[in-house]
């Protein structure tokens, strides 16, 4: 009634375009028709433009294609990105039968898959990779192919280049826009994508020469485009084409359209005149029922770990996600698809790092009635599962996923659900993967899941049923041992780290500078902790470069006391650090007071550095904050994603002429220690690589520890930061570390780097590289 009344048609307009572009997502016809009636009723041009760029933005995103293959990657020695473009590798090549294609389906959200992320396959720098993918025209007619990469893109329709675009640059919609002429039946499309570092995305979209939508098209990840492959298995002319793009495009597409893909193979095994392609669609069928129904909406919360405390050992610890209502939990989407070639697969590594851990999955099932159902489930490594606040299930295994390794026969409520799962990780993949199904194993009609709380729903834990044991006889009271007191450097310890100690700055301080050594943890509390702490006050005494103030008082990051640093070193820092050990536990007032402590001490940290001030970051520095503060990865420059090797390994300098390396000489160095890799955001593209490890001289028999494949493992770096600079150095896990002569000199070049007393260069490696 508002839109009508000419003092507040403008406001409730704008209220309107609002509410139905948030919603356009589930009820898009509904959304635009209701756009279109606000534009017809308030001429106000101001609602006008709203509208038009409403519709804009809800449009943005139709007519991509969604379902892909990716094949691996490709490269050379010595050649970049521009000049992979005019190499031609496999996939190029006539009758290629050697490519190895993985399927991918984007999913229904339009605006996550319209794109293509081709750093989920390989996060390395310089290489290639190849996408094909097919679209259905009814007739021939001239089309549009609007193409998006990072970085470059060749372009194949049909087997012919229509298009070639050697460039370095971001990904954005339509940044290319080609005219092509589309066949009757299936068009074979395929792209060659460049990398040169950071990110490597590609999209393309199929419209009319003029920008419109194209009647009579069908894209793969359109579920009608598997049906109209099908039909077309009875049509000669397609078969060929048809049978290929249903035994290549299932797997991924069944994950996001279980059951069209089910109707469509039905209908495919009718069809098909070839009793090899039954057979293969048989498969397909079988294969495609043994994926449905996964869950893949959740909502994580993690990492949680435990001083000392293995992830076998966690298992039987309660974190707050366990507590009555989540209390004193942080909850964040769970990214689906992370693994395409395991799309029912919840990959948690891949959004929280480390080993000896565990991480909570929470999603809530909606049922149209009260049934028994079969709660099929798989982990890597062990699993504990809720039911309506009810443990139903527990398994302390070490293992690998698979699907359905766990079946446990529950009864769902008339209604929503809760179900939450713990998940430990002890080393190697963290993963996990549910599905309901009826008691005998098949779909269960009639269930939908949500990530979100639906409205008036709570977690209340119910206690594990058995009988309570019967209470120990009296005793005296036991005298309260004392607590054990932490290891701290010996005199002997604290006589090695001053004798290997520099006598002198590289370069004379500006002036006097304050460095604030903080070693607050939630997570696991390196041993070494004290020892760097210990080293740093004794560097700053006898070089005379700075004074060590150290403290792990949050109080010191109020934006009334930063200030008084010019640098500050996170010595193995881990978890929420900002916030207590025991935040979960504590009053209602004393939590949000914490919390409120800590949104001010990230704000005020990122605007110290970001002022002209420095950090310093010492190995577990990277292993923090993680999905709850994305700001503080980027800081740093990457996230710790495991540690392969604990052992003697090489390490090669990357760049030799650079201050911050002139501890070693220009040459590579022995040392013990714990080496980690990282994953996003860390990228050559944004960081001065100084160390890394050099695979050559060291041993890479560690499985599937190691996950980067592009054998970038550094180990030391320098960047920007706004105004101010970061030092990050990940050795420091081993005591010894801290007397190691070469090794302190370079911590101390590294400081007086972040104080800006030594002038180095940031621009990145990969900028270098070119």
């Amino acid at each position: 009634p508002y839109i009508a009344d000419d003092a507040l048609k403008a406001e409730a307009a704008t209220a309107m375009i609002k509410i139905a572009e948030a919603i356009s997502f589930d009820f898009r016809q509904e959304t635009e028709a209701v756009l279109r009636e606000v534009a017809e009723t308030c001429k106000d041009e101001a609602v006008q433009k709203q509208v038009a760029d409403a519709l804009r933005r809800i449009g943005q995103y139709d007519d991509h294609i969604t379902a892909w293959l990716v094949s691996k990657s490709y490269t050379e020695k010595k050649k970049n990105n521009k000049q992979l473009f005019d190499i031609e590798f496999e996939p190029e090549k006539p009758d290629a039968k050697n490519v190895k294609w993985t399927a991918i389906c984007g999913g229904k959200d339009r605006s996550k898959a319209w794109k293509v992320d081709l750093r989920e396959f390989d996060n390395g720098s310089n290489r290639v990779a190849y996408l094909r993918s097919w679209v259905r025209s009814d007739k021939e007619q001239k089309a549009r192919l609007e193409i998006g990469s990072d970085d470059g893109v060749k372009v194949w329709l049909n087997g012919a280049v229509s298009h070639t675009q050697n460039v370095n640059r971001a990904l954005a919609v339509g940044q290319d826009k080609v005219e092509v002429a589309l066949k009757e039946g299936w068009n074979d499309l395929m792209l060659k994508v460049t990398q040169g570092g950071a990110d490597w995305a590609a999209s393309v979209r199929v419209r009319a020469a003029d920008g419109s939508a194209l009647p009579g098209v069908l894209l793969l990840g359109d579920p009608k485009a598997l049906q109209a492959a099908a039909s077309d298995l009875g049509n000669g002319d397609q078969r060929t084409q048809a049978a290929e793009i249903l035994t290549k495009m299932v797997d991924a597409i069944s994950v996001v359209y279980p059951d069209e893909t089910k109707a469509a193979l039905k209908k495919a095994a009718e069809l098909a005149k070839d009793d090899s392609v039954r057979k293969e669609i048989s498969g397909l069928l079988d294969k495609s029922s043994k994926f449905e129904d996964y869950i893949t909406t959740w909502q994580l919360s993690g990492p949680h770990l435990q001083d000392g405390v293995d992830g076998k050992s966690l298992f039987d610890v309660a974190f707050p996600p366990e507590n009555p209502d989540h209390a004193g939990a942080t909850w964040s989407p769970m990214p689906a698809n992370l693994d395409p070639k395991q799309p029912w697969c919840m990959l948690i590594e891949k959004a929280l790092g480390g080993d000896h851990r565990a991480a909570y999955l929470r999603t809530y099932v909606w049922s149209p009635k009260k049934q028994d159902a079969r709660l099929e489930l798989g982990s890597d490594d062990g699993l504990k599962v809720w039911l309506n606040g009810e443990v139903v299930h527990a398994n302390n295994a070490l293992r690998a996923i698979g699907p359905a390794q766990d079946k446990v026969n529950v009864t769902l409520r008339e209604g929503w659900n809760s179900l939450l799962l713990k998940i430990t990780q002890s080393g190697g993949h963290w993963a996990a993967c549910a599905r309901f199904r009826d008691p005998n194993g098949f779909h269960l009609d009639g269930l939908k899941t949500q990530a979100e709380t639906p409205p008036g729903m709570k977690f209340v834990p119910i206690p594990p049923k058995e009988l309570p044991k019967p209470a120990p006889a009296a005793k005296a009271p036991a005298k309260a041992e004392p607590e054990k007191p932490k290891p701290v450097p010996t005199e002997a310890d604290i006589k090695k780290m001053t004798d290997a100690m520099p006598s002198q700055a590289r370069v004379k301080p500006v002036k006097l500078r304050k460095l604030l050594v903080f070693s607050a943890c939630t997570g696991h509390a390196h041993g070494s902790i004290p020892w760097c702490a210990k080293a740093f006050e004794i560097m700053g005494k006898k070089t005379g470069a700075f004074e060590a103030v150290v403290s792990d008082d949050v109080a010191n990051f109020e934006p009334d006391k930063i200030q008084q640093f010019d640098a500050i070193c996170f010595n193995n820092t881990t978890g929420n650090f900002f916030q207590p050990r025991d935040l979960g536990k504590l009053p209602k007032e004393q939590q949000d007071a914490a919390k409120a402590r800590d949104e001010r001490a990230k704000k005020s940290l990122l605007d110290f550095v970001a002022g002209g001030k420095g950090i310093v970051g010492i190995h577990a520095a990277t292993d923090a904050q993680y999905q709850q503060w994305a700001d503080y990865g980027k800081l740093m420059g990457g996230y710790f994603s495991g540690h392969p090797w604990n052992e003697v390994v090489t390490v090669k300098i990357d760049d030799p002429g650079h201050p911050v390396n002139a501890a070693f000489q220009g040459k590579s160095f022995e040392v013990a220690d714990e080496i980690y890799q990282f994953k996003d955001p860390y990228s050559r593209e944004a960081l001065r690589v100084l160390l890394s490890l050099d695979t050559a001289k060291t041993k890479m028999d560690k499985g599937d520890k190691i996950r980067r494949t592009d054998g970038d493992f550094a180990v030391s770096w320098v960047r920007s930061y706004g105004k101010g600079r970061v030092f990050y150095c990940s050795l420091g896990h081993r005591n010894e570390i801290f007397w190691n002569p070469t090794v302190l000199q370079h911590y101390l070049d590294g400081i007086q780097f972040a104080f800006g007393d030594l002038q180095a260069d940031t621009t990145p490696s990969a900028a270098l590289a070119r």
